[in-house]
């Protein structure tokens, strides 16, 4: 197992070396969520999988594998909080959104919130295309949610790296955007992650 764990840590930090030359392009959100969540559906048949995407949002410039690795790790971490919960269910949502609305909508159901990187005045109103995956599972904890996006901090013991989240961060900052993950523990526990991407300018470039 530790042979395992120690070759998964190589990986990832493998693929955040690589990360910065990895090629972009205009991308699609809805069918990267789409090709994601084929590959992600039989591991969790005995879950609640709800999807509603947005129709006609806006396209985002990124890489496509760089994404898709943040979209996995949402819903692998999502199918992980479910572990002892009877009736888990993980909902996956694209859409447009401020920020600032985001956030209010996290704290009117008294979440605790998480944000990958330091937020300008200009973001918090900026219009966002967005991924959200949440998870009505065992929520975290407020002192873990201060150090999810720090290197190596993991809650998962022995079958976690630490780096997942991390590098989901450092790839969100490389294409302009956002991680944000609101939490509440106790018996109305739930977490969401949203991916915030600033949709295609005008010439196709960020």
């Amino acid at each position: 197992r530790e042979t395992q764990r120690m070759q998964g840590l190589a990986a990832n930090v493998l693929r955040f070396a690589r990360q910065r030359t990895s090629d972009k392009s205009a991308l699609n959100l809805n069918e990267l969520v789409g090709e994601v969540l084929d590959f992600f559906r039989p591991l969790v048949r005995t879950l609640s999988l709800a999807v509603e995407l947005a129709p006609a949002i806006p396209l985002v410039v990124g890489s496509g594998p760089q994404l898709e690795q943040i979209l996995t790790n949402f819903l692998v971490n999502a199918r992980d909080a479910l572990n002892k919960v009877i009736r888990g269910q993980i909902q996956v949502a694209t859409g447009q959104a401020k920020l600032v609305e985001l956030i209010g909508s996290a704290r009117s159901e008294e979440c605790s919130i998480r944000l990958s990187r330091k937020v300008s005045a200009a973001d918090r109103a900026t219009h966002w295309v967005y991924v959200e995956v949440a998870d009505n599972g065992c929520g975290i904890e407020q002192a873990h949610l201060e150090s999810i996006f720090d290197p190596f901090f993991t809650t998962k013991g022995e079958n976690g790296t630490g780096l997942g989240l991390s590098i989901c961060a450092q790839i969100a900052e490389a294409h302009d955007g956002h991680i944000v993950i609101a939490s509440r523990t106790g018996g109305r526990a739930a977490t969401h992650c949203w991916l915030l991407l600033p949709p295609q300018g005008p010439k196709g470039v960020l």
